[in-house]
């Protein structure tokens, strides 16, 4: 065993002895009041005591980040949390020294001081701006915490657990922030919590190491934890008479109040049936205010609560976890537009379809594309590339890197350029939905995921639509179908079959995960073998974080970035996804070729569904931007093409730069090969025109400025909004179902990532 270990030890030690003798302290001052008060001294120092083992053990197993010396600091802080409880006596008499009206403000502080406690142990282990956060911000977390802590406080009875559970969730909380942060990039969002299966299946790639900051997270728990032991204390008030009770005295029962040497009473009390009833009754009260702020439209912003779309991780930075939180629950229910009316969404979408059929669906390129596919309905192939990105775009990553290899040299394609997503690091599902139904989730709202939140059996969709036209529509994703609830989420949009993990048994894989190569051997096979025009869907795996596993084989693993820009993980991390960047450009050069040698006509689109975790860091460390939208921006920029083996009527096939967003890409490629056009697609082609990008965190004007959501927004941005809440909100009228009514059916095995 190692002097660093074995000094660990020593110190878990010294801290536990501490605890031992603080509680043999309690127990002596409480006498024989009884084996309930004693079961109580111990059972408050037990939270600390464990943590002390859990991060004991995490240590020896390698997996503390933290130096010795914040180690030694943890442990100090655990074992004063284990002596706080031995203030429960004073606090006991400075209680009965209270009228009955102060008593109650006393206990309210103390259930307020566990909060302020609990959010320390929240923010501070993935929050470095904690000490500069928006009053405003910081006051409603600590209002949300002391109110599910004082609703739990007096439904228990006015005992302590309660308050102590909800520093305990706090703490979670804040330890899974810290690493959702650290490998995803974004904040944990209300999407997340709905996706928790998905997150456990995809999450065993990461290397979970405590830092300094979530060891200060979990002694500001312990604290708390302690602190919340003195408000379950009763008052000590003076007996009638202070004679010592007699050695042959009765006992009063379990919960009898024995006098103590100088004549008080001390210990645990019976609670009243009507002491139980009213405590229970303002519980309920409390928790209920605490619901309707959370779940009922109380309107943060209201008060100064303003969330950043294209800047999300400062916006949870500065307001704080809970209200962040809070304010996204309030947007996973859609919000009407200002005076909106479904016959003046239907009025907006066939005036904008009109402007588009005397527009540009009147050309003769278009007429010529359309006669051509009604002859010939060529299958259409979608592989949304699993985190595929040009990180050239990041100065060369201060590297001489130049980006990717074969993508580039595409120069037959109907179209390609950069495709800005809503997803940054993670939210594969999102950029799904925006592609299939041509919706953004510029007007969905962050931390929403419709996959997991909204009914999609009547929203706009490709595969739907194709479905009408003749084709046999499949969609497949190498890992568990109950990832994002696509199981679910492709059978409302209209998929006719769905391949999961259980369709590429024994399929090659690279780091664990089926390849890009396999899913389109799979591809292949299918247009080999079905003559039908077909719709395929492949979500690819191989891409997938973290970058850190180690298992690329020695042909493929390659070294594009030599120094750690952030720490000693960053350079392997940044090698190890751009080689698998360069598999990726391989198997789609080989499938292309695959693609050319078919005796049928088909149409390829390929584009990448968001950037790596990590991008953001080389943006802020290397590119120097005067506009602060545009250097936000640059995360959510993927690639895309749109690609044809066969020559389209009315099209140069000469490779045109075109910018977009996600959202109009479904629509672009249906316009371009010929197919016919809903009135929504229509309105989306004519749209583009005024507004190109259109996402999550930001949109674009005509003249490529770009523009925060609400921020002098021109007309057709009102239309655009009022015309997609009617699709995907109120496609029925009044009979239309909102919420998802089906989730996932089960657990994500803990083997598969």
């Amino acid at each position: 065993m190692s002097e660093n270990n074995i000094a660990m030890l020593a110190c878990t030690a010294c801290a536990i002895l501490v605890g031992g003798v603080g509680m043999a302290v309690s127990m002596r001052r409480m006498g024989s009041i009884g084996a309930p008060a004693r079961v109580s001294a111990v059972a408050w120092r037990l939270p600390a005591a464990a943590l002390l083992v859990f991060v004991l053990c995490w240590a020896l197993a390698g997996r503390l980040e933290a130096g010795l010396g914040a180690y030694a600091l943890f442990c100090a802080g655990c074992a004063a949390a284990m002596l706080v409880p031995c203030l429960r006596g004073r606090v006991a008499t400075v209680l009965g020294e209270l009228g009955l009206r102060y008593r109650a403000f006393a206990r309210a502080a103390l259930v307020l001081g566990v909060a302020v406690l609990s959010f320390l142990a929240l923010e501070v282990p993935s929050n470095p701006q904690i000490w500069f956060m928006n009053p405003i911000g910081v006051g409603i977390e600590i209002l949300i915490i002391a109110l599910a802590g004082g609703a739990l406080y007096l439904v228990g009875c006015r005992r302590g657990v309660g308050p102590a559970l909800v520093a305990l969730v706090c703490a979670g909380f804040g330890i899974a922030e810290y690493f959702v942060m650290l490998y995803k990039g974004q904040p944990i969002t209300p999407g997340d919590v709905l996706a928790a299966g998905t997150a456990a299946a995809v999450s065993g790639g990461y290397d979970y190491l405590l830092s300094p900051t979530c060891l200060a997270g979990l002694v500001f728990c312990a604290l708390a934890i302690g602190a919340a032991s003195l408000t379950g204390v009763r008052a000590i008030g003076p007996l009638v008479s202070a004679e010592p009770l007699s050695e042959d005295a009765k006992p009063l029962g379990a919960h009898a109040r024995p006098r103590s040497e100088k004549g008080s009473w001390a210990g645990p009390v019976r609670r009243s049936r009507a002491a139980v009833a009213v405590g229970s009754v303002v519980g309920g009260v409390l928790l209920a205010v605490l619901l309707g702020l959370a779940l009922v439209y109380v309107p943060l912003s209201a008060i100064g609560v303003s969330l950043s779309g294209w800047e999300l991780p400062q916006s949870y930075r500065s307001y704080g976890f809970i209200t962040s939180f809070v304010a996204n629950v309030q947007l996973i229910w859609p919000h009407e537009p200002s005076g909106y009316s479904d016959d003046e969404a239907d009025e907006l979408v066939a005036a904008y379809a009109r402007r588009y059929d005397e527009g540009a669906g009147a050309s003769e390129a278009r007429a010529a594309a359309e006669a051509q596919f009604a002859e010939e309905q060529p299958s259409i192939v979608v592989v949304m590339n699993e985190t595929f990105s040009d990180l050239s775009i990041y100065d060369g990553l201060d590297a001489g890197y130049e980006g990717l290899d074969f993508f580039p040299t595409i120069d037959d394609a109907l179209m390609r350029g950069s495709l800005y997503v809503s997803a940054y690091g993670g939210g594969t599902a999102n950029s799904e939905f925006e592609f299939l139904t041509g919706l953004s989730m510029g007007f969905v709202g962050n931390g929403v995921y419709p996959f997991q939140s909204y009914d999609l059996s009547n929203a706009p969709s490709l595969a739907r639509e194709l479905a009408d036209a003749g084709y046999t529509t499949c969609a497949m994703h190498p890992n568990l179908g109950t990832n994002w609830n696509r199981e679910h989420a492709y059978a409302s949009l209209g998929f006719d079959e769905f391949l999961t993990i259980d369709d590429f048994d024994g399929a090659d894989t690279l780091r664990g995960l089926v390849s890009d190569a396999a899913t389109y051997d799979v591809i292949l096979d299918r247009l080999e073998n079905d003559d039908s025009p077909q719709f395929i869907f492949d979500v690819t795996m191989q891409n997938h974080s973290g970058y850190l596993t180690g298992e690329l084989p020695e042909d493929v693993a390659r070294t594009y970035v030599d120094y750690d820009l952030v720490d000693e993980e960053s350079g392997p991390e940044t090698n190890e996804y751009l080689s698998l960047i360069d598999e990726s450009e391989r198997a789609l050069e080989e499938f292309m070729d695959a693609l050319r040698e078919l005796d049928r006509p088909v149409v390829l689109v390929f584009f990448g569904d968001h950037q790596p975790f990590f991008a953001s860091e080389y943006n802020d460390a290397l590119m120097d931007d005067d506009d602060e939208l545009e250097h936000a921006m640059r995360i959510y920029r993927t690639d895309y093409v749109v690609w044809a083996n066969y020559n389209v009527a009315g099209a140069e096939q000469a490779s045109d730069d075109v910018t977009l967003s996600t959202n109009y890409l479904g629509a672009l490629v249906l316009e371009s090969i010929g197919a016919p056009l809903s009135d929504f697609e229509k309105t989306l082609l004519a749209v583009r025109e005024e507004l190109p990008v259109v996402t999550m965190a930001a949109y674009a004007d005509e003249k490529r400025v770009w523009h925060e959501h609400g921020a002098d927004a021109p007309q057709a941005y009102g239309d655009l909004r009022e015309m997609q809440y009617r699709m995907l909100f109120r496609p029925l009228g009044d009979d239309s179902q909102v919420l998802a009514v089906e989730g996932q059916d089960a657990a994500n095995p803990d083997e598969l990532i």
